[in-house]
């Protein structure tokens, strides 16, 4: 074709771009307009995915892109559990830990992936707590109730529960109701809801009190008075109740507390256990392990949207087969520094030797889930690693430069083809893949990624699942958009040396049902490297390391039956 129908695509795609910063749910319209112009070069219309004046525009996106970075909206999540000053936790109907803040962990010992204990919790509030627990889960009409708690010491407080969901609504926020009744309170009840001195004593004493006979008795009044009262504060406020009424005086609270305090928190290891040692050029690596305190050593490296939780049985699971599992943080990810001097393969294989040093482990067999497979392999080279065997979960097998990539979903085609053509175009997808998670949070970004096939669709719909998937948000974060370009250079590498080239035992397991793999094209690149196998497990896609994690520990535990 002639230029101009090159400049106009160049047009339709710097539209979309725009578009898609002013509302993330234009998403599929960008994806739809690259699409467009990677189809013109594939059929040679047009020479290069790339333009100048594209590039040129995309420079400035992605300027701006840096500067708003840290304004960008909290995800629904990190709102949750960010806007109050007390403890706060999401978990899955059945009370698996989604996220939390570190008031929740240490007052509450919660943590990331463990069942909640709920010994903070009244046994009076109880029944209205199960009660939501089982409107999550479909059978019950209960979405809000207040809940009284106890600290160690007998003192009572209060907490909310609500249902919470970007798409089904089967999750469930707690927030304890603290307060720090302070003179701005005061000022914002009288100017927001011209409440009166004697009306904001009221409000104050619901908090602390919590019953209108006690608030009476402080009062020095009746009963009766103090209901007519409430009732004026509720007409004022625009609340029903006193459970309305308090969840509005102790929001403002928290945020009268809060002022400007920074909505970000910092990573933190779900297990506890976490440890950080030094490279030999002063970068942090960070690790923990599960299982067997005394047990052999193994490893797993994570992915990016995968993390390296799994349900808490499996962990118990390797436990009892007397398995220590080390899990390291790749360079870029949770508290590992990122390590910009080469590429993210070459630098989580670094990583891996340095911690096999560290632990004097010479001998140990590794998981290598999706995109942590890859480093896993190149290690596997270097001796000092240790590695003796890897299983690796649906982990992307090698690209060549000249493959199109027709069996990808159009968004995953378009974001590999964008990644592999130039630095620039895969910053830019990279930063948007970002923008995504920041404004609109782990659920909406799984559903964009884990969304073209049955099994995972029906995998999202557990709630505890989207809870490991927020744990795996939440170490994917910190280093922003630069995590997320360093896994998409990796799953858009041509790795095939290293995969020949491995002298150990390879095992790959893929969900027969995913989107992104070819049964027909794994076979062909498996069968030039001799150490390789492969198993395709039915009923399952690319979430496979949740619906299928009892295969894959089946799997892991048999590697070292020989041992």
């Amino acid at each position: 074709m002639n230029g101009k129908d090159s400049a106009e695509s160049v047009l339709d795609i710097i539209e979309a771009n725009y578009e898609f910063l002013a509302d993330p749910d234009a998403l599929d319209n960008l994806v739809l307009k690259w699409a467009q112009r990677i189809a013109k070069v594939d059929r040679k219309e047009i020479d290069s995915i790339e333009h100048p004046l594209l590039l040129r525009h995309l420079r400035s996106l992605s300027n701006f892109n840096g500067h708003i970075a840290e304004t960008l909206a909290e995800d629904p999540y990190a709102s949750i559990i960010h806007e109050v000053t007390g403890p706060a936790v999401v978990i899955s109907a059945s009370k698996l830990v989604a996220t939390l803040n570190d008031s929740a962990s240490q007052v509450w010992n919660a943590r990331r992936g463990d069942v909640l204990d709920m010994h903070w919790l009244d046994p009076i509030s109880r029944p209205d707590f199960e009660a939501v627990c089982r409107t999550a889960k479909g059978h019950g009409n209960r979405g809000h109730v207040i809940l009284r708690t106890r600290n160690g010491s007998g003192a009572s407080g209060l907490a909310e529960a609500f249902l919470f969901g970007a798409e089904t609504r089967n999750m469930v926020a707690i927030r304890a109701l603290r307060f720090d009744w302070t003179k701005d309170v005061g000022v914002i009840l009288e100017e927001a809801f011209v409440l009166t001195r004697a009306e904001q004593e009221i409000c104050r004493l619901l908090l602390e009190y919590h019953d209108t006979s006690e608030i009476a008795e402080q009062r020095r009044a009746s009963v009766h008075t103090v209901r007519t009262q409430l009732r004026t504060i509720f007409s004022k406020t625009e609340t029903k109740s006193q459970v309305d009424l308090t969840r509005l005086l102790a929001m403002l609270c928290s945020r009268v507390s809060l002022g400007k305090k920074s909505m970000s928190a910092a990573w933190t290891d779900p297990l506890a256990r976490e440890e950080i040692i030094q490279d030999t050029d002063g970068r942090d690596i960070a690790f923990t392990w599960a299982g067997d305190p005394d047990g052999k050593p193994a490893l797993m490296v994570h992915g990016m949207v995968t993390g390296y939780m799994f349900p808490a049985g499996e962990f118990e699971r390797l436990r009892a087969n007397g398995i220590k599992l080390f899990m390291i943080n790749r360079p870029g990810f949770g508290n590992s520094t990122p390590n910009g001097d080469v590429g993210p393969i070459q630098a989580g294989a670094d990583a891996i030797v340095q911690l096999a040093r560290h632990l004097q482990v010479t001998s140990w067999r590794a998981i290598g889930l999706a995109s942590g497979g890859v480093p896993l392999v190149r290690a596997a080279r270097v001796r000092e690693s240790g590695l003796t065997e890897i299983l690796n979960i649906q982990t992307h097998l090698p690209f060549a430069q000249d493959d199109q990539l027709d069996h990808f979903p159009t968004a995953s085609k378009v974001t590999l083809r964008l990644a592999r053509s130039s630095a620039e175009l895969a910053t830019t997808s990279a930063q948007n893949l970002y923008q995504l998670v920041k404004l609109k949070g782990a659920e909406y970004l799984a559903h964009v990624i884990y969304n073209d096939c049955e099994a995972d669709r029906a995998a999202l719909e557990n709630s505890e699942c989207r809870a490991f998937l927020q744990t795996a948000q939440a170490m994917l974060i910190n280093f922003g958009s630069d995590a997320i370009g360093s896994d998409l250079e990796i799953i858009a590498s041509d790795w095939a040396d290293d995969l020949t080239g491995c002298p150990i035992p390879l095992h790959f397991l893929y969900g027969a049902q995913s989107t992104t793999h070819s049964t027909d094209r794994t076979a062909k690149l498996l069968a030039a490297s001799p150490q390789a196998t492969n198993e395709m497990l039915d009923d399952a896609g690319k979430l496979i390391f949740f619906s299928h994690s009892h295969e894959i520990i089946d799997r892991f535990v048999a590697l070292g039956a020989d041992d």
